[in-house]
């Protein structure tokens, strides 16, 4: 097939010297799920248009991948609200690692749990060759009836886990919108389904996912660390609310989603790609972890734009990335355990869909607000660190309405 549009060479040199830029600066960024995280997203942003046709798009790819770039560059060289944005998208409070963890399509990825159970579980029996359930199903099994027959859009959206219900109910945010009732006549089918999925996607839109246990307790590791990124993490056993029993195989590193026997896409050509947005998160990926880089860094950065003279200077100096000191990299860990609910019970597979048990939403001690450690006390011994909400334990009316007695 002839392509409408291609690229001149010059364009193609920018485009490598982009790329190669980007896991440069991501491999300077000094938490090791980051840069593994924007390592992969890079890879595969790159080769999914790398045959692109439409000009307009790879436009727009080019500079949006240009925006990525200057924002990695500001993280590095002590920007923390660009760091803190990074954190963020790796660690699922935003982006699409946040949609991967809360929702599951379970009908794209039954076929690619049957393919890869029967192929591996001869020969790794690690972990269990199942999905397990997780926070919103979305799938044939959970999805309710049309509210007319044989419409399919009428359909409402599949009812809430126990444990998202107290997630929304956390956010400040109702289970159910309220219809308008109309005058004359009832409410159309079709308009009460998309009042229904347009509430929907507002309260998932504010709700924060929490972390299975071991992901959880890293963080508060590297939020409370002496040591430095390098101190040794503690892995927990199997307990309720770990990985295992959340998401199963995603992103494990033997799970690398290609099919072993190739005659089964023969049998089913349209088999959804796995989810490996979850693989940097995974608590058994740290030895595949993308490493710091500490060899020397170039300082001119990549021309300003494809048609740049070659007579030009090659671009603007570029400082060497700065290290944050320790405190600010506690600091940024804490701000991002702020955005980390943690669920008591914690929930597991067994009773996930169990509307008998009540979840309670709370945080973690290590989150920002919290108790200030022994680290942090240096230099501010005049001051009361110990009070538990400091700025919000305030009551409503204190300090009026004073007036004399009598």
């Amino acid at each position: 097939m002839n392509r409408e549009f291609m690229f001149s060479p010059q364009h193609r040199i920018y485009v490598l010297l982009l790329y190669k830029r980007i896991l440069v600066e991501s491999s300077y960024f000094f938490d090791d799920r980051t840069r593994t995280y924007l390592t992969l997203r890079a890879r595969q942003r790159f080769r999914d248009y790398k045959n692109g046709e439409l000009k307009d798009r790879l436009k727009k790819k080019v500079a949006e991948a240009r925006k990525e770039l200057n924002l990695l560059q500001r993280a590095n060289r002590s920007d923390i609200e660009a760091a803190m944005h990074l954190l963020e998208l790796a660690y699922g409070r935003k982006g699409k690692v946040r949609h991967v963890l809360l929702e599951m399509d379970t009908t794209s990825i039954a076929s690619t749990t049957i393919h890869y159970s029967i192929h591996h579980s001869k020969h790794n029996t690690s972990f269990p060759p199942t999905i397990n359930q997780p926070y919103y199903i979305v799938g044939p099994a959970t999805r309710p009836p049309p509210l007319v027959e044989h419409v399919r859009h009428t359909a409402p959206p599949p009812p809430l886990s126990p444990p998202l219900q107290a997630l929304v109910l956390h956010a400040n945010k109702k289970l159910q919108p309220v219809l308008p009732i109309p005058p004359h006549k009832p409410l159309h089918p079709g308009r009460t389904a998309n009042l229904l999925w347009g509430h929907r996607t507002k309260i998932l839109s504010a709700v924060n996912v929490p972390l299975p246990l071991e992901l959880l307790r890293e963080l508060e590791h590297k939020a409370t660390m002496k040591e430095g990124l390098s101190a040794p993490v503690p892995v927990p056993a199997n307990e309720d609310g770990a990985w295992v029993t959340l998401y199963g195989i995603l992103g494990h590193p033997a799970h690398t989603g290609r099919i072993a026997n190739r005659e089964l896409l023969k049998l089913e050509p349209e088999l959804p790609k796995p989810k490996l947005e979850l693989s940097h998160l995974h608590p058994e990926a740290k030895s595949s972890l993308i490493p710091l880089r500490t060899s020397r860094f170039r300082t001119w950065s990549i021309p300003p734009s494809p048609y740049a003279y070659p007579s030009e200077p090659p671009g603007e100096p570029v400082q060497p990335p700065q290290e944050y000191c320790l405190r600010q990299v506690r600091r940024m860990y804490a701000r991002l355990l702020r955005d980390v609910p943690v669920l008591t019970p914690a929930p597991r597979m067994g009773t996930m869909l169990d509307k008998n048990v009540r979840y309670m939403v709370g945080e973690s001690n290590a989150t920002v607000g919290a108790m200030v450690g022994e680290a942090d006390r240096y230099g501010l011994e005049g001051l009361n660190l110990d009070i538990e909400m400091r700025g919000k334990g305030k009551e409503k009316g204190k300090g009026k309405g004073k007036g004399k007695s009598g």
